[in-house]
């Protein structure tokens, strides 16, 4: 009587025949290893004989479940409760090194006041009594001028506001100041004392001469204006 293994048999023994190749042998491929059961998510050390998990490394405190491993330096888990170390602050890590040294202002200060006192001495104001003050206030800047360099400088060395303020004012020194303060200044002069002086003969000449500036000009500009729709 034919069996199914039999059967089989033949027919891998045909194939192998039909392909010039030996039967076909069947490996022994052995039962897979039985899988033991997971431990207990939380005593994966096992239990005590009360029923609480055994912890030989200690609990961790983030879950109060035991640890693993023994916690140390680069091994754990930083918990809730675990000390916070901050980074040092900029001024803590640079402890110990020398600061860098404060601007000195003093200089370009003293240059700046200088300027000052020199306009204040050398500007023609028409009204006397005016000018008598302004001459006054020129005089007390040149008696405290060393003081108000050095605390000017000071501030500006312990303040962000003052210390752009005074770079501002003072870079290249004060000689931007004199010739903008002399250019202007005599337009001011004369034009207060024409505004405050009669209409004499001299402020009525001053006048006609303006006149005959404009027209000038005016006939300038039309000629050029006719000379140029011509050519187009």
């Amino acid at each position: 009587m034919t069996t199914t293994a039999d059967a089989d048999a033949a027919f891998e023994a045909a194939l192998a025949k039909d392909a010039g190749a030996a039967p076909i042998q069947r490996p022994d491929v052995p039962a897979p290893p039985r899988r033991e059961p997971d431990p207990d998510p939380d005593a994966p050390f096992g239990r005590d004989e009360t029923g609480e998990p055994i912890a030989p490394h200690g609990l961790r405190n983030t879950d109060g479940k035991p640890r693993l491993k023994p916690a140390g330096a680069g091994r754990g888990h930083k918990g809730p409760d675990a000390a916070r170390i901050s980074p040092p602050a900029p001024q803590a890590a640079a402890k110990g090194r020398p600061a860098p040294p404060a601007k000195n202002y003093t200089p370009a200060v003293t240059e700046l006041l200088e300027g000052v006192w020199m306009l204040g001495s050398s500007i023609p104001i028409p009204a006397p009594k005016i000018a008598v003050r302004v001459q006054c206030q020129a005089a007390i800047l040149k008696i405290n001028e060393p003081g108000l360099a050095s605390g000017i400088a000071t501030a500006a060395q312990h303040n962000e506001i003052i210390a752009r303020g005074v770079d501002k004012l003072t870079t290249g020194g004060a000689s931007w100041i004199l010739p903008c303060m002399f250019g202007l200044t005599p337009f001011v002069a004369q034009s207060a004392l024409m505004w405050r002086s009669p209409l004499d003969d001299d402020v009525q000449a001053l006048a006609e001469h303006n006149r005959t500036q404009w027209q000038e000009f005016v006939q300038e500009a039309t000629k050029a204006a006719t000379g140029a729709q011509e050519a187009a």
